[in-house]
């Protein structure tokens, strides 16, 4: 099966895990919240923002070294298996330990149980990590796939069954641990792979060294995407970090969607053809585009209909979200052009420079953050964050482009259409809202006319520029693809 047909298949069943997980998911929190108290899930919602930081440490970026190395064998899995289990036990000694501190940090008792009960999770992950390499770097992930749906199945049962007992807080903590469980049981008894008592320090040495830039790139990553959270709730008090937390959710919701279907199989994709430059070439355009196409009608669109949007779903009391989405919603549609350029990189060897300029970026947003926010409030960190991010994206694609030799104007009259798109698209919306704000009052009304506005716009520009192909029943993005002068 040739990596194309492979990548379909692979965003078949993304979008099956991704869509059926959350349904699931949707389902059991529903049942959950009517059997649990909110102090159930705000025990837990404490102990995770810690689980969420120490998740990093658990594989020390060896699973991502294993995916990025052309050719692995049995040594170097096992190696990597025993590695992992070793830093999760290491990690989970750790957390025992200082348990305490938690509950003494929160001034709540409780938390030292919950926790050490809790951080089973860490001991229960390596299950998943070879098994999952193995059939990412074979880009297949239907079995991926059945062993998420399966484990949000099993654990959600039970944990529904645990709460109708009476089991309160502990029904949620299981069930987090079995999800972890079964899908790294069930992933191993899809893919027939088994550990055997085998280590080799050579190959450990081997792997760390990249591992620990993946490991340092995924810190900086952390520190970048929770720095403004932190300098709002710090500056500015629980009510704007609220303001600014559902903003950057309900922006940031259609790109994080996209890149739970597409992106994780960037990685893998470039990793197997790196060496070949101009399929590099081709694939990155293609992926840019597809990026833009999918994700910036439907970005513009959230722009110039949000606020209708939040009095509709939510009320009069969240109207402050609808500048600070519409800010966000400029990087957005910016990084939708830039999905694999950080991925390339490292494929290429080029993590160190990645980290670098991360790095300098989270310094950047936490400098000129704390200036906005102190003078400016939530806008002027929703301004700062987009021009940083902004920044980071356009430096890094330069450095992409340079790695492999694409012109950076050829590059820009690629995605020439991208651009057209966006202006016709601006224009129609915004005249549709301008008129619509006047003579308009209800909002599904007005949210019914701009899906439609966007629906017709999207389809004469489609027509005109000839981008489907209705024979063959397939897009023609490769027909716009230059790749020399």
């Amino acid at each position: 099966m040739s990596i194309r047909h492979k990548l379909y298949k692979g965003v078949f069943w993304n979008s099956v895990s991704q869509f059926g997980s959350q349904l699931i998911n949707f389902i059991t929190i529903v049942i959950l919240a009517r059997l649990l108290d909110p102090k159930d899930f705000g025990l837990v919602g404490m102990v995770a923002v810690i689980t969420s930081f120490l998740g990093y440490f658990t594989e020390f970026g060896l699973t991502p070294t294993l995916i990025n190395k052309k050719e692995i064998d049995e040594g170097d899995c096992n190696t990597v298996y025993w590695s992992t289990v070793f830093f999760s036990i290491v990690i989970y000694m750790l957390v025992f330990f200082c348990a305490p501190l938690v509950g003494s940090f929160y001034n709540d008792e409780r938390l030292t149980l919950i926790t050490r009960i809790l951080f089973i999770n860490f001991l229960c992950s390596p299950l998943a990590f070879i098994p999952e390499v193995l059939e990412i770097k074979r880009l297949n992930y239907n079995k991926i796939a059945v062993a998420e749906l399966a484990a949000v199945l099993c654990s959600g049962i039970i944990g529904v069954l645990l709460a109708y007992s009476n089991f309160g807080v502990w029904s949620l903590v299981t069930q987090q641990i079995l999800f972890t469980f079964f899908r790294g049981f069930i992933l191993m008894l899809a893919t027939g792979w088994l550990p055997k008592l085998s280590f080799s320090i050579t190959k450990f040495k081997e792997l760390s060294g990249f591992g620990f830039h993946f490991t340092f790139r995924n810190l900086i990553s952390y520190l970048s995407e929770n720095i403004d959270f932190l300098l709002v709730g710090k500056l500015l008090g629980p009510a704007a970090l609220g303001i600014y937390a559902f903003s950057f959710k309900v922006a940031k919701y259609p790109i994080m969607k996209f890149y739970q279907i597409f992106g994780r199989m960037f990685f893998p994709a470039f990793a197997s053809f790196r060496e070949e430059k101009e399929r590099v070439k081709r694939n990155l355009i293609r992926v840019n585009l597809g990026g833009g196409f999918l994700l910036i009608p439907l970005l513009t669109a959230i722009f110039f209909i949000i606020k209708p949007l939040i009095l509709l779903l939510v009320g009069e009391k969240w109207i402050a979200t609808v500048p600070v989405i519409q800010i966000l919603i400029v990087y957005l549609a910016f990084t939708s052009i830039c999905f694999a350029d950080e991925s390339l990189l490292i494929v290429l060897g080029r993590i160190r420079m990645v980290n670098v300029i991360k790095l300098s970026a989270t310094l950047a947003l936490l400098s000129g953050g704390y200036l906005a926010t102190k003078k400016y409030g939530i806008i002027g960190m929703a301004i700062i964050f987009t021009v940083v991010s902004i920044l980071y994206d356009l430096i890094i694609k330069r450095k992409a482009l340079k790695m492999i030799d694409l012109d950076f104007i050829l590059y820009l009259k690629n995605l020439k259409i991208i651009f057209c798109m966006t202006l016709i698209l601006s224009l129609a919306l915004g005249a549709y809202s301008f008129l619509a704000f006047k003579f308009c009052k209800l909002p599904i009304v007005f949210l019914l006319g701009g899906g439609l506005v966007l629906v017709v716009s999207m389809a004469i520009f489609v027509l005109t520029n000839n981008l489907i192909d209705f024979k063959a029943k397939r897009v023609n993005i490769d027909r716009i693809i230059i790749l020399d002068e």
